[in-house]
């Protein structure tokens, strides 16, 4: 894949959608989302490869600003919405990771929930671990609604918390931002 792709598979119920055949609303399956900021020819070729490779039930590719692509989850995020979230780290999506995964899609109790893998490697392992504040320890923060203090702190690890909670001293002492997965200032 071209490094200016991600690509994230979902393991979700597919919406009611108008592109989505009416038979197939709320049905669980896969959904492959990949996002770019390369030219549109380079995505079409990208996208028909796949389409030959592993013909989808249905797609929709598109161009979308950015700002279209930061809402994408909105609607199934509403606020207000009761919900539960959690992250971790696969090593390695394995066929054994991959059964577990399929034997369990067909029992979610919720057309809401789901799992997202997304793929780390491009741009984000050219970057030594030492030089980015993306967290290698119990799952991505962002992945997580939940904001105690030791999963953030676990989320980082211990030594880029350490870090981290150094520079929010210095540019943030007072704890301003702190409603969101927050970093105490260093003492």
């Amino acid at each position: 894949m071209p490094p200016g792709i991600n690509a994230v598979i979902a393991a979700v119920n597919a919406p009611p959608a108008p592109f989505v055949p009416r038979r197939y609303h709320f049905a669980p399956g896969y959904a492959l989302l990949l996002t770019g900021f390369g030219a549109t020819q380079e995505h079409d070729g990208l996208a028909s490869r796949i389409r030959r490779a592993a013909p989808p039930l249905f797609d929709l590719v598109s161009p979308m600003p950015y700002v279209g692509l930061q809402r994408l989850l909105d609607e199934a995020n509403a606020w207000g919405l009761h919900a539960y979230e959690k992250g971790t780290y696969i090593e390695n999506l394995s066929d054994e990771v991959i059964d577990v995964i399929t034997e369990h899609l067909p029992g979610k109790n919720s057309p809401m929930s789901g799992a997202m893998f997304s793929r780390l490697d491009g741009a984000y392992s050219r970057v030594a671990d030492d030089e980015t504040a993306f967290g290698s320890g119990d799952g991505h923060v962002n992945g997580t609604t939940d904001y105690h203090e030791d999963r953030v702190r676990n989320s980082y690890g211990a030594a880029k918390y350490h870090r981290l909670a150094g520079i929010k001293a210095e540019y943030d002492p007072d704890n301003v931002f702190h409603l969101n997965a927050n970093i105490r200032p260093a003492a």
